[in-house]
């Protein structure tokens, strides 16, 4: 991730995007290597879930396992009163993607092509429809999509 050091100081909206969020949704690798940051955990006003088949090591405050599956903790998610974030990763979106249980999806495009790479999703079992619900132009010549899934 050292290649997002130059765009660290453009205002994308982040504060203001985490302070409408409840609950964030982890998948395991991504969860891990948010912990591994310097500075501490970044998120110790929010819950989390993390899904996961094995324990957690000293899981942040406000920070749970999720072991039972993505269709049980769609329905739990849907059953609280609070917006959820599933922050990543590929497979995890994928597996809400194919739920119908996206929303909204934000995509950021950073001027560099890196050549390989993690993909943004795991392989689908068809094409997903999205409405383009806005478009903005950041500093450094990043842009901001913004999708939306369903009605």
């Amino acid at each position: 991730m050292d290649w997002l050091e130059p765009f660290q100081d453009v205002d994308y909206g982040y504060r203001e995007f985490l302070a409408q969020v409840g609950i964030l949704v982890f998948g395991r690798a991504t969860f891990e290597q948010i912990q591994g940051h310097e500075g501490g955990w970044p998120y110790e006003c929010k819950r989390g879930m993390v899904v996961t088949s094995t324990p957690l090591t000293s899981p942040p405050a406000g920070v749970s396992p999720w072991h039972e599956g993505v269709p049980p903790l769609i329905s739990h998610l849907r059953g609280q009163k609070a917006d959820a974030w599933v922050v990543g990763g590929a497979a995890l979106q994928a597996s809400f993607l194919e739920a119908g249980a996206l929303d909204q999806i934000e995509i950021f495009v950073i001027p560099l092509l890196l050549g390989s790479g993690v993909p943004l999703f795991a392989e689908l079992s068809g094409p997903r429809p999205a409405k383009l619900l806005g478009t903005r132009t950041l500093d450094k010549g990043m842009l901001h999509l913004s999708y939306g899934f369903g009605e």
